[in-house]
C-alpha cells in the first residue's frame, strides 16, 4: 500500500511539476511573440519593464489591461492612464484573443525570467570576489555581464596570487 501511495504521489509531482514547466515555455513564447517588442523585463523600451508586474497589480487588472488598456484608460482607471501618459501616450494593442490562462502564463514567465536575472547577478556579484570560479555558470545574457567576466578574469589571478603569495609568506613565517 505504501508503494501504491508513493507511485501515485510521485506522478502527481511529476504532473504538476511538467504542467508547469509547459506554462512557462508557453509564457516565454507568448512574451517573446507578443510582448518583447515594446516591453523588457528589467528595461524600459517602448512600454515599461514587466518585473515585478504582478507585484504592483491584481491579476483582474492585469487581464484588463492586456486585453485593452485603451478600454481602462477611457473608464478613469488612474494607473492605466498614468501608463499611458508616461510612455509618450502610444496605446498598448488590445490582446482580445489571449486567454486567462495565456496571460497567467505570460505572468509567471516574467516572474520566473526576473528571479533568473536576479539570481544570476547576485551570482555574478559574489562570484567576482571567490578564489576559485567555474566560469560556467555564468549567464553571458548583455553587455553588462560580459564586462564584469571581463573584469573577473583580471581580478581573480590578481587574487590568486595574493592568495599563493600570502601563503608563501605564512609558510616561511612558521619555520
Amino acid at each position: 500500500m505504501k508503494k501504491f501511495l508513493a507511485i501515485i504521489i510521485s506522478s502527481f509531482l511529476f504532473i504538476s511539476f511538467s504542467l508547469a514547466a509547459n506554462d512557462l515555455v508557453h509564457g516565454q513564447q507568448l512574451f517573446k511573440g507578443r510582448c518583447a517588442g515594446c516591453h523588457g523585463i528589467l528595461n524600459e523600451l517602448t512600454g515599461p519593464a514587466l518585473a515585478g508586474l504582478s507585484d504592483r497589480h491584481s491579476e483582474a487588472w492585469i487581464m484588463a489591461f492586456v486585453r485593452n488598456s485603451q478600454q481602462m484608460i477611457e473608464s478613469g482607471d488612474e494607473t492605466a492612464s498614468k501608463i499611458f501618459e508616461t510612455y509618450n501616450s502610444l496605446p498598448m494593442p488590445a490582446q482580445k484573443d489571449l486567454s486567462d490562462d495565456d496571460i497567467r502564463s505570460i505572468v509567471a514567465y516574467i516572474k520566473a525570467e526576473t528571479q533568473r536575472i536576479n539570481t544570476s547577478e547576485k551570482t555574478q556579484k559574489y562570484a567576482a570576489g571567490a578564489v576559485c570560479m567555474n566560469k560556467k555558470f555564468l549567464q553571458l545574457d548583455d553587455t553588462a555581464s560580459l564586462l564584469k567576466v571581463g573584469f573577473t578574469t583580471l581580478f581573480v589571478p590578481l587574487v590568486l596570487f595574493g592568495c599563493f603569495f600570502y601563503r608563501h609568506a605564512e609558510r616561511i613565517s612558521n619555520k
